[in-house]
């Protein structure tokens, strides 16, 4: 009340004040950090501590001794107000401790004019030299500031801008959407074209965003994330327009003259109907833009069956990491069957979970998971340990049969692979012929250039290498013309094989057939399961079959090496 009365007072007096008076005053109380009512009370404050130092001065026995407190003062002035009230501050310390204040109280000797002006000038340097390291200081910390609630190259709030202003989102009322953007081939678009070009589409698409979503306020997430919050209040169904905006950004937009076509995809939580605390909404934005990515859909809206599929998945994820560790697993053999002969050529290691919970998970959906998780390397070289094992098995046996593995995207930027194999043939003894790695076109795109000199190492020490699924990648053909690579065999995908009574179908793998034998390359065809389909594969000239017509994949002790005819 007090308080009050006396802010009041003083109010009502600055109306009161001639102009010049009352620019005084709002100089005086201009406070950082505060408001100007604060001021008052703080240049008050500082005042009467500097009366008290002055007095405490004058108790001890004059400048000889405290008056060195009166820093004290000076430099809370200059932490609080601007320049001009701590010059002022300066000035009054400076009275109070100048001509009317003794040297020394007792023998009543009294300062020298040159004394007391040296420390005014004192009190000035002092005040000027930490305020220019305080600007400095307080310039640094805005910049850090700044930095941490903005993206610095688009200007654009930031993702921890979006978190600090969740809270004012959940105490308004009603249901708010919030979207997350995510340009998929921004990395592409950097990669082929340049990162500058990258950045620009980036801003270019963060303005779209403004003018289109006039309501909303667009959070620059990082740097290919775009998040965006969209107010209950809101005449926009943002559904829809999402929809919309993602296929407008198909068509190319220009940056520096180059057209460029955003592939977008999105994720929607909707605020607070499927949560309320910050951290919790972003890792359903997380999840419904991850399904959105590998369901290949334009938008997800977060949903409880959403939740429960990726539960699933990571729960399958746990499985197979601790079923490995278990030792759960274990590989069955497929054989392929030189088509003139009857006789295996050699088989194909595949993997099968002994106790798998999950009947309806089948081998390339396990695959894929353990792909997306990153550790489908560890599969791979436990596969090729194993296979290597048989092969040395099969060799102990006089049995002269190779066996082939297949190998991941993953696998083919892993250079260490190389030298993996390399030990474990050595530690095996077996002879580099009879291991064969399969691979397909698909897996060969992410870095060609190291793939193929992963694959040249592996030839180089006798390692047979089989192009998988041929027919289905776009650059199969050139391939084998333009002998981008030298592959041993190829395997014709099974789709071919299940056209084969199509004229049009037996007359392209004529082609490939003959285009393969021109360039030294074995020919296999998979999935063969009927005797048609054996007769007509036959006569195509296909050198090797690999399917259910002969056997199914069966443990190495149930495989027949010989006649199959």
């Amino acid at each position: 009340m007090m308080r009050g009365k006396v802010l009041k007072y003083i109010m009502d007096r600055q109306t009161k004040l001639p102009g010049i008076t009352s620019n005084l005053l709002n100089k005086l109380t201009t406070v950082r950090d505060t408001n100007k009512l604060d001021g008052i009370l703080w240049f008050i404050f500082i005042s009467m501590f500097v009366c008290l130092i002055s007095f405490i001065v004058y108790l001890t026995g004059g400048t000889n001794a405290y008056v060195h407190l009166m820093y004290i003062p000076i430099l809370l002035s200059v932490f609080i107000f601007e320049p001009f009230a701590s010059a002022l501050i300066c000035i009054f310390a400076g009275f109070m401790v100048g001509p009317f204040m003794p040297y020394n109280v007792e023998e009543h000797i009294m300062q020298t004019p040159e004394s007391w002006l040296f420390r005014c000038v004192m009190f000035f340097i002092v005040m000027l030299i930490v305020q220019i390291l305080t600007t400095h200081i307080r310039t640094y910390n805005d910049l850090e500031a700044k930095k941490a609630y903005e993206d610095i190259f688009t200007g654009y709030p930031n993702f921890n801008k979006w978190k600090n202003d969740f809270s004012q989102v959940t105490d308004e009322k009603g249901n708010h959407y919030v979207v997350l953007f995510e340009i998929t081939n921004l990395d592409t678009i950097i990669r082929n074209v340049d990162y500058n070009t990258g950045q620009e589409v980036f801003k270019q698409l963060l303005e779209m965003c403004t003018k289109t979503f006039r309501d909303s306020k667009v959070y620059a997430a990082n740097h290919n994330r775009i998040i965006l919050t969209v107010p209950s209040e809101s005449s926009i169904d943002p559904i829809p327009m999402i929809r919309q905006f993602i296929r407008d950004m198909k068509k190319p937009i220009y940056c520096k003259r180059i057209p460029v076509a955003v592939i977008l995809k999105a994720g929607v939580v909707t605020v607070p109907e499927q949560g309320s605390h910050v951290e919790e909404i972003a890792v359903k934005l997380e999840k419904s833009l991850d399904q959105a990515i590998h369901s290949q859909k334009e938008i997800v809206q977060y949903s409880r069956e959403i939740a429960e599929k990726i539960s699933r998945h990571y729960e399958t994820l746990a499985a197979i990491y601790h079923g490995f560790q278990k030792n759960e697993f274990h590989l069955v053999y497929q054989p392929k069957v030189n088509i003139q002969t009857g006789a295996v050529r050699s088989t194909e290691a595949l993997l099968r979970w002994n106790n798998n919970p999950y009947h309806d998970l089948n081998v390339a959906e396990m695959i894929r998971i353990a792909e997306d998780a990153g550790f489908i390397t560890i599969i791979t070289r436990w596969v090729i340990k194993n296979a290597v094992y048989q092969i040395s098995e099969w060799e102990k046996q006089g049995k002269d049969v190779a066996v082939s593995v297949n190998l991941s995207s993953r696998d083919l930027i892993d250079e260490t692979i190389v030298n993996y194999t390399a030990e474990c043939i050595r530690e095996a003894g077996i002879q580099p012929r009879h291991l064969e790695f399969e691979l397909t076109e698909r897996s060969m795109i992410e870095d060609e250039e190291k793939t193929f000199a992963i694959l040249s190492a592996f030839q180089k020490s006798g390692i047979k290498i089989s192009l998988d699924d041929y027919g289905t990648g776009h650059n199969s053909l050139v391939y084998l013309v333009r002998s981008l690579f030298r592959f041993d065999s190829i395997k014709i995908e099974k789709m071919f094989i299940d056209e084969i009574a199509s004229p049009k179908t037996q007359a392209l793998i004529e082609g490939i057939v003959k285009t393969a034998h021109e360039s030294d390359i074995q020919v296999i065809a998979e999935g063969v399961e009927t005797k048609l389909q054996f007769d007509i594969i036959k006569e195509l000239g296909c050198d090797t079959v690999q399917g259910y017509y002969f056997s199914r994949p069966v443990m190495p002790d149930e495989l027949r090496f010989h006649s199959y005819h």
